[in-house]
């Protein structure tokens, strides 16, 4: 790994688009859960789990584009489990 030229742990330009692109998603997203929590009338339940659900898939696919990212610049190669199943 140390042999690696430095440039091989940036994110191409693609790749900064993509995570630029998730970022704005769950800016969004965020902002509608935080909308919900704050207005004026107590919101039911279930648009409270509606709008946190929806963050927590956003941020969760950030974190695995990320992770796999990281992956694919050290040259590690995962199967998918769900595939296999």
């Amino acid at each position: 790994m140390a042999d690696q030229e430095p440039n091989a742990w940036m994110l191409s330009d693609e790749e900064w688009s993509q995570l630029c692109f998730m970022v704005v998603e769950l800016g969004q997203l965020h902002q509608q859960l935080e909308q919900v929590l704050l207005d004026e009338y107590r919101p039911p339940l279930s648009t409270i789990w509606s709008r946190a659900s929806s963050y927590q898939t956003s941020s969760q696919q950030m974190f695995d584009y990320l992770a796999d990212c990281f992956r694919a610049k050290a040259g590690i190669h995962i199967q998918d489990q769900r595939k296999r199943a």
